[in-house]
């Protein structure tokens, strides 16, 4: 445990040193551009400095940790997802967990939101387009991550580099969804985990439980239009 830590400890400050360089730079500035051609949409695009920080980290982890797709759990308009396909290597494949058109899939207050089945098959129809463009194949699971993870859908022998948590940022799902995908990903990982912050308290307290032996690349909040107190979102090297 002691060397896995301190090889997920080299690996995150290496990629925490790669995200301020020109040419990771370059290309984040030119993956937020065709992003907002494409028309994809987050919730963070009010906080233009978080995206940034979030197209640089999985352009850094590229940069310095072993090929491989992404796995993510929350797609919604995909303003993550595509970033993420962008980031990935050609022949591999993006893997969107979300229960997307189901109006209970997330938060009561935006139900409705949330329950566009006519949005929905845009997102999945556009990013199924941006992964061919890229070679990369995307591969979509209308379910929540804990049903992912019952069936225990994610094949060991796929080679994953980037996981984003971005689902139910309850405790125990936090718990859940870290224990599962360590326990599958038998590589260095970047997991990053969005909501990480006071407002959601389910992420640090899962994290806290599950997290032991990741490496830190970082920890940042934001002000966040509307809301009293910062969001923020966090970025970890799992190398076991």
């Amino acid at each position: 445990m002691a060397e896995s830590t301190a090889t997920a400890e080299t690996l995150a400050g290496r990629i925490l040193g790669a995200m301020d360089g020109p040419e990771i730079a370059r290309g984040a500035d030119e993956a937020m551009r065709r992003c907002k051609d494409l028309g994809f949409e987050s919730d963070w695009d009010a906080v233009p400095e978080k995206m940034t920080a979030f197209h640089r980290v999985i352009l850094a982890a590229a940069a310095v940790l072993p090929p491989g797709g992404s796995v993510e759990t929350g797609v919604f308009r995909g303003g993550t997802s595509g970033p993420l396909i962008l980031a990935d290597p050609p022949e591999s494949f993006h893997i969107g967990i979300d229960p997307f058109g189901f109006p209970s899939q997330s938060y009561a207050d935006l139900a409705d939101a949330y329950g566009q089945w006519q949005e929905a098959r845009r997102t999945m129809a556009k990013l199924s387009a941006v992964g061919a463009q890229q070679n990369v194949t995307y591969c979509h699971y209308t379910m929540a991550a804990s049903r992912f993870i019952q069936a225990d859908l994610l094949e060991p022998i796929v080679d994953v580099r980037t996981v984003h948590l971005d689902g139910d940022h309850g405790e125990d799902a936090v718990v859940e969804e870290l224990a599962y995908f360590r326990r599958k990903l038998a590589r260095p990982v970047l997991f990053v985990l969005d909501d990480h912050d006071d407002t959601y308290p389910g992420v640090e307290a899962g994290m806290r439980r599950a997290g032991a032996g990741m490496a830190r690349v970082f920890h940042r909040h934001y002000a966040y239009p509307g809301f009293p107190t910062p969001l923020g979102f966090s970025a970890w090297v799992h190398a076991p």
